[in-house]
């Protein structure tokens, strides 16, 4: 055999060597890449939702989303759970269903909040004062303005709105707002 031939059958055999020594690197690189700021929530029951694997028993959450789910071998190995410093959740068995929230609309609060004035983030009583002669013009003489979200700390001022200044764009039309923390 030459030299060449020698050379050529070396490379051909230390090749796929160092490809999978720079696979494995890459693999635990990208895992501690990961798991910086993830929370690794293990020895769980998780309903994933997902017909081909409908439980898990560890997961990793990133930025307040699932990155890796699974058992708990793959989420510790593959997904850096097993690093020094990995800020892990022990569920103790505990059933958890990822992303359930418990989203419900009370009709009759909708209903008024679609009616409503909004005045969250308001920057002071006369950009109030706006929005209420605003509704006032929607509105019939009489019939109530409802609105809510003020924030007196937000303005100039730092005072809560008073009669005068409701009664100035809103002179037949009674009015009721609530401030931010829900209180009149």
């Amino acid at each position: 055999m030459t030299v060449r031939a020698n050379r050529v059958r070396f490379l051909a055999g230390i090749l796929p060597l160092v490809v999978v020594i720079l696979a494995a690197f890459h693999t635990k690189t990208s895992a501690a890449q990961k798991a910086s700021g993830t929370i690794f929530y293990t020895h769980g029951r998780i309903y994933t939702n997902d017909p081909a694997q409908p439980w898990a028993e560890a997961m990793a959450v990133s930025e307040g989303k699932i990155t890796c789910i699974g058992k708990m071998a793959h989420i510790l190995l593959d997904c850096g759970g097993s690093r020094e410093g990995a800020e892990t959740v022990h569920l103790e068995d505990q059933f958890v269903m990822p992303g359930f929230n418990d989203a419900h609309v009370h009709l009759g609060g909708a209903a008024a909040d679609e009616l409503a004035v909004p005045l969250t983030g308001v920057p002071s009583v006369e950009e109030m004062q706006k929005r209420v002669a605003a509704a006032v013009a929607r509105h019939k003489e009489g019939e109530w303005i409802t609105g809510g979200g003020w924030d007196h700390t937000l303005w100039p001022e730092k005072r809560f709105p008073n009669r005068q200044q409701l009664d100035a764009v809103a002179p037949k039309n009674p009015v009721i707002l609530t401030h931010i923390s829900g209180h009149v």
